[in-house]
């Protein structure tokens, strides 16, 4: 706990100085003051802001004029999966397995520039959940990874005949890995980043379609000896997912891009569907003694193709050109039905919201390029003196 408001401490004390920086007076600095390698980078930085532009209908795009941003992040996760058994180890009868995680309430931070950002956030109740983020997003395509960690999964294991067995809080763990790439067509109008990091301004309202691929990997780890034994040593289910698909996504704003509603969704076909459930098996051994070994159970798809889905929903407000509000949501469908042998089902959707306040910070475009302006006009200045007084030099008699 003290380590997370040490954290969030920080991030007001950047807050506050970013704002301190804003209130000065706005005036183009003088390149004089500035060091090589400053001039450098803000050079780089004109260089990234053209290709993020090249080929783009400024009518309806822009960037904001400052580049680094820093946001606080408060992050909602859900969860809700269904699995049924049937004949498997010591599952003989059907065995309905149902867990949904309960509310909870994670904290972070997000830092980036432009197209490219981090982001981290920790459960205020719960230490050992957490969820890191990448994304890069260029202005047609860009990729997104996803690690995140949940204990906070409450649910029941209910076998025929049976009486049903609780699952509470912090007795299992699921672990999901996600990453996601898209293409936009028509991009020189339309914008997926304008919603995900704001990094593009979505000046008039527009829509495009695109294709979208996702693989989801999810691993449930039972960290309870006790519910081990009692649900058949079944000690572990992991799924792995690959789909891609095509959608559709529209950004609406009525005042030029200070507010912005983002919607999208995109029917996915999965291509790629593989299970495998982890057995604790007690094996004896001479000695009248055991020995606890896993054992791995590969779970075949019955069809080798699903239809699932995704879709995302995002607020936006611009309030001023170095803060601004974000809200989005996404929603994730995983499920599987067993080919020969057992009879296994699973049918997961996982979800998350997310509300994000934000500074940004740096030169401003227009700052920046009149500085670098200067400094060539004088670069030009010095080199035509310079050829000016070798060339009276050359001829003098």
């Amino acid at each position: 706990m003290k380590r997370k408001i040490i954290i969030l401490q920080s991030f007001i004390f950047v807050v506050a100085s970013i704002y301190a920086q804003q209130q000065r007076q706005d005036v183009v600095p003088d390149f004089r003051e500035k060091s090589g390698a400053e001039l450098f980078f803000y050079r780089l930085g004109r260089i990234i802001d053209n290709a993020l532009m090249k080929g783009l209908d400024t009518a309806y795009l822009g960037l904001p004029e400052k580049g680094w941003t820093v946001a606080f992040v408060n992050d909602y996760v859900g969860l809700n999966t269904t699995m049924n058994f049937q004949d498997i180890n010591y599952f003989n009868s059907s065995t309905n397995i149902k867990f949904h995680s309960t509310p909870t309430i994670a904290l972070g931070v997000a830092a980036g520039y432009r197209t490219l950002a981090f982001n981290y956030t920790w459960d205020v109740f719960s230490p050992r959940s957490g969820k890191f983020k990448f994304e890069l997003l260029n202005k047609s395509w860009g990729i997104e990874f996803m690690r995140h960690v949940n204990d906070n999964i409450v649910g029941s294991i209910e076998t025929l005949g049976q009486t049903p067995l609780q699952v509470n809080k912090k007795e299992i763990k699921f672990l999901t890995s996600y990453l996601s790439l898209y293409y936009v067509f028509g991009g020189e109008r339309y914008s997926m980043t304008a919603h995900r990091r704001m990094a593009y301004v979505q000046k008039k309202s527009a829509g495009a379609f695109y294709l979208f691929g996702q693989y989801i990997g999810s691993k449930i780890e039972t960290a309870s000896d006790e519910l081990v034994r009692e649900v058949g040593d079944l000690k572990e289910i992991e799924m792995h997912q690959g789909a891609v698909g095509a959608g559709y996504g529209y950004n609406y704003t009525p005042n030029g891009g200070k507010f912005l509603l983002h919607v999208s969704a995109a029917p996915m076909l999965v291509f790629f569907n593989r299970s495998v459930l982890t057995f604790d098996m007690n094996l004896p051994i001479d000695d009248n003694t055991s020995v606890v070994l896993p054992i791995d159970y590969k779970v075949v798809p019955k069809v080798p193709f699903y239809v699932t889905g995704t879709a995302r929903v995002a607020i936006n407000w611009n309030i001023n050109e170095w803060m601004y509000l974000m809200a989005y949501s996404t929603f994730h469908n995983f499920r599987f039905k067993e080919k020969d042998r057992i009879e296994m089902r699973n049918n997961t959707w996982e979800w998350s919201a997310n509300v994000m306040f934000g500074v940004r910070f740096g030169m401003d475009k227009k700052k920046s390029v009149k500085m670098l302006e200067d400094f060539d006009a004088h670069s030009n200045e010095r080199k035509r003196d310079m050829i000016d007084w070798v060339e009276k030099l050359l001829n003098r008699p």
